[in-house]
């Protein structure tokens, strides 16, 4: 069974508390949108180096 993604991500807003930290792998940009902090990774060159990640408003 599908769920919608605004029922998914409610969800997950509402596990996060003041004691609980919850995380989420996605390539979704609506759900970066809807969280207030995350951390941005981005892909090394063909030869292994540059490789980042980015956070945001943690």
């Amino acid at each position: 069974m599908a769920y919608p993604f605004g029922l998914a991500v409610s969800a997950l807003e509402k596990l996060h508390d003041k004691e609980r930290m919850v995380g989420a792998i996605s390539h979704v940009k609506e759900l970066k949108e809807r969280l207030p902090s995350y951390l941005e990774v981005l892909p090394a060159r063909e030869d292994g180096t540059g490789g980042e990640i980015r956070p945001y408003n943690i």
